[in-house]
């Protein structure tokens, strides 16, 4: 509500004024706007901290898996198991040459 007061009759001027209960209206609506703020900012937070413990979660099983020892290039235990597969894939080779080497007689022998 707005009421019209004339301040004086000397400089014939008039004055706006609201009432009180216009301001009682606009104080219980702000009160409301930020309770309703501040209930989705608090379902907000509530939501983050369940993402953060989640993501947490996750990134230390992720971890466990990952931290594994660095193996030096000069560590006896690692050479002697690659010689060892470096001998194994020789044989095989070797093998699967004279194989070759024999089907491959065998077949000039045949067209001869």
């Amino acid at each position: 509500m707005v009421t019209i007061r004339k301040s004086s009759a000397i400089t014939g001027k008039k004055k706006v004024t609201k009432s009180a209960k216009s301001n009682k209206v606009k104080t219980n609506k702000t009160t409301k706007v930020t309770k309703s703020q501040s209930k989705s900012t608090k379902s907000k937070i509530q939501k983050l901290n369940a993402n953060d413990s989640e993501i947490r979660e996750i990134t230390s099983l992720l971890g466990t898996n990952v931290a594994k020892g660095h193996t030096k290039a000069l560590d006896s235990r690692s050479l002697q198991a690659d010689l060892k597969k470096d001998e194994q894939t020789r044989a095989d080779n070797k093998k699967v040459e004279n194989d070759l080497t024999s089907q491959l007689e065998l077949l000039t022998g045949m067209g001869l």
